[in-house]
């Protein structure tokens, strides 16, 4: 099986790509200038950005052999702009899904938390830190926050699937 783990952001969403084993396969980000301050949220997700992403997002998918697509899912408490840009990348994502027929499973970001930290003890305080830390120990690759954080929401849905 072929997890397909995104992890969702206003500026850089990370891809990894991560076999049935655990291994990664493959990582990115798709980065979005960052949106002007001022405008009103959806008007900052301006056309042109959004056509961008999810062209980039397609182009990957079709790319590669995918089993499953996994996107990480929080509660965005913290700023409705999060949330707004997170919802607007979920509609893409499930979109592509089911175009090319391939399941699409959110997972939670403290399931995600917990299938990492019961793989490593880690000693970093701070949370991206130790997602970089931890996705370096599993891959033997230093990945950016964004792809770390994709390969364990890829490593979750796996283990949701045993």
């Amino acid at each position: 099986m072929i997890v397909l783990g995104i992890d969702p952001s206003a500026t850089s969403t990370g891809l990894a790509l991560v076999d049935e084993e655990g291994d990664l396969i493959w990582s990115t980000s798709i980065k979005m200038d960052k949106p002007k301050k001022g405008a009103d949220t959806l008007a900052r997700l301006s056309h042109k950005r959004l056509s961008s992403f999810y062209h980039s997002l397609k182009h990957e998918v079709y790319s590669h052999s995918i089993d499953l697509i996994a996107i990480e899912y929080a509660s965005f408490q913290a700023s409705r702009y999060a949330a707004q840009i997170a919802g607007t990348i979920l509609g893409f994502v499930s979109a592509l899904a089911s175009e090319v027929r391939v399941e699409l499973v959110p997972i939670h970001v403290q399931t995600i938390k917990k299938v990492r930290n019961s793989k490593y003890l880690l000693t970093a305080t701070a949370e991206k830190q130790r997602s970089i830390v931890a996705a370096k120990e599993a891959t033997g690759k230093l990945l950016s926050h964004d792809e770390a954080d994709a390969y364990w929401t890829a490593v979750a849905a796996l283990e949701r699937n045993k």
